[in-house]
């Protein structure tokens, strides 16, 4: 391996982690990344959903058979983010830490963003997804209304058991959202949560709660006008709706044209897509 090729795989491990420290999404997907490095990228994926129907029996002999084979389709990379930066020699020479890894890290948080939203837009555009809906005033909410959200989050728990699924569902939630259900657990029924300012413990609590793994979308758009919002969440199983793969390729360090400085760029592939839709739910909070 040439030296070069080394530092462009340290550098790109520095990316990944950046980009995994703050996706919460990735680690619902099945990721496929490692496929795409050896084959290529485009993936044959199979859609796994309406594979068995269930009919009236016949007094003849005419059975009809369900067949198991998937949809094949192809899933394409069809996304691509460069990343590039340099550093004057002079700043590697004053400063103590690596300022190429640590530049390739913070590139990573930065793509994470563009990542996450390209997700929403993959979650948006299924079509006719199975929607649980719930409505509340723009501004405030009452304990109705936050107890009706609650019970909600069971019914989806109860309809991913009921669809035959036995794992443990996960929801990607808005942070609106989010914010009713810890009020529900702490003003409603504060007996539920004692260590509010513990986030991790919040969150804990709230998945053993509801016996669904609480996952909260930091990223996405908060209504600065209102206290709620029209806000989409998602309910999915780990490695089974969504499908993920990228690579970073290109790497390449090289020495900047007419000064001092090195320099660094890699170009990022990847896309992803619903798998499996019927293990696919969405919780639309509207407002009034």
């Amino acid at each position: 391996m040439a030296i070069s090729d080394l530092v462009g795989k340290v550098f790109s491990s520095q990316f990944i982690a950046g980009v995994e420290q703050v996706t919460p999404i990735l680690s619902l997907a099945n990721d496929r990344s490692s496929e795409v490095q050896r084959n290529g990228d485009g993936l044959e994926i199979g859609l796994t959903q309406d594979l068995v129907t269930v009919a009236d029996y016949p007094d003849s002999d005419n059975i009809t058979y369900s067949n198991l084979s998937p949809t094949k389709v192809t899933m394409a990379l069809d996304k691509k983010k460069y990343i590039a930066f340099q550093v004057e020699d002079i700043d590697r020479a004053q400063l103590a830490f690596n300022l190429f890894a640590e530049g390739a890290r913070q590139a990573g948080v930065e793509f994470s963003k563009q990542l996450s939203a390209d997700f929403r837009a993959t979650f948006a555009a299924v079509a006719s997804p199975k929607t649980f809906e719930f409505e509340l005033a723009a501004n405030d909410s009452t304990a109705a209304e936050r107890q009706a959200l609650a019970l909600l989050i069971y019914d989806i728990k109860e309809f991913m058991s009921m669809s035959g699924y036995d794992g443990r569902p996960a929801i990607l939630i808005h942070p609106s959202t989010y914010k009713l259900l810890i009020e529900f657990v702490t003003v409603d029924k504060p007996q539920a949560i004692q260590r509010v300012s513990d986030r991790a413990f919040v969150d804990a609590t709230l998945s053993a709660l509801f016996g669904i793994d609480i996952i909260v979308d930091w990223g996405a758009a908060i209504d600065a006008n209102n206290s709620n919002d029209k806000a989409d969440s998602w309910v999915m199983m780990r490695g089974r709706t969504l499908t993920y793969a990228g690579q970073i390729s290109n790497i390449e360090q090289m020495r900047s044209s007419g000064r001092f400085a090195s320099q660094w760029r890699g170009l990022q592939t990847y896309g992803s897509i619903i798998q499996e839709t019927r293990s696919f739910v969405k919780l639309a909070q509207t407002v009034k």
